[in-house]
């Protein structure tokens, strides 16, 4: 089983109070654009247009815009927007649409309100690419499929054990290393996969060039003490969110890292620790106290 490793402690983050749309402040102009910037890398959403007289939802995070449409501009790029309501100069932006659309306030007479259409999803992984870099292993008529690791019958301890028992001491250490990818098995059917992807402030990988003679590339994020500077938790949380989705577009689409490595989903991630000491060398990986 392959799995994302980017883990955020919840406890430490409230110690940090990392919280975008449950707080009460202002945001600053460079925070805006810089979450403009960062998402919006991901490609756009459409929201509704025109909007609908009234308020919708609860809470949400007060920004300026002239406009209905700067309101709308805004949500489309906010990583946690659901809907939004615009009143005068004022945007609103709200991480749900709960109990729908209510009349707008005596003082707000003009209010208007919209809602964020859902993203594109991922690319599908390409078919019984079981000998590429970021192939999948036990898919039907492949040579892996018939292994007793592909059994999903049985205990997940069972398909470890045979999985191991089917490796040779060597191809067994470099599954146990992160130093390179490791080539594939064609034997057992196994695939080449990468072990060790880095997104300390973002997936480093490649730009991709698409059929249409478009590109897309990886959003980056400033390093953890950037993130915690902000005291906002959802600025981590939608991190995460866009590194594991950009991780696997990227494993779907045989894209490659730095070093022109292939992408994989097992990704390194800013850690857990607090930085409690500026002279170690890896400070840029941990949040300030």
């Amino acid at each position: 089983m392959l799995f994302i490793l980017c883990a955020f402690s919840s406890h430490i983050f409230d110690v940090f109070n990392f919280l975008l749309l449950e707080s009460n402040g202002h945001y600053s102009l460079f925070i805006m654009m810089l979450l403009t910037i960062a998402v919006g890398s991901l490609g756009t959403s459409s929201c509704t247009s025109p909007g609908t007289p009234g308020l919708i939802g609860s809470g949400g995070d007060k920004i300026p815009a002239k406009t209905y449409k700067d309101c709308c501009a805004l949500c489309t790029t906010h990583p946690e927007c659901v809907a939004f309501t615009w009143e005068g100069n004022s945007c609103y932006i709200k991480d749900n649409a709960v109990g729908g659309v209510k009349p707008c306030k005596s003082d707000h007479p003009g209010c208007l309100s919209g809602t964020k259409a859902p993203g594109p999803s991922p690319p599908p992984p390409p078919p019984h690419n079981h000998t590429g870099p970021n192939g999948q292993a036990c898919l039907p008529g492949t040579v892996s499929a018939s292994q007793q690791f592909c059994d999903l019958t049985l205990n997940q301890y069972v398909r470890v054990r045979a999985l191991a028992a089917a490796l040779t001491l060597p191809e067994l250490i470099c599954r146990l290393t992160s130093d390179k990818p490791c080539p594939a098995i064609n034997r057992i059917g196994l695939p080449s996969f990468n072990y060790r992807v880095e997104a300390i402030h973002g997936l480093e990988a490649e730009c991709i060039a698409l059929e249409d003679g478009t590109h897309i590339c990886p959003t980056y994020f400033p390093i953890s003490q950037g993130m915690v500077a902000t005291f906002n938790r959802s600025v981590a949380s939608s991190y995460g969110r866009v590194v594991g989705r950009e991780a696997r577009i990227w494993t779907n689409l045989n894209g490659f890292g730095k070093e022109n490595k292939p992408m994989g989903i097992n990704v390194r991630c800013p850690m857990v620790n607090l930085l409690r000491d500026p002279r170690w060398g890896r400070s840029g990986e941990a949040p300030s106290e």
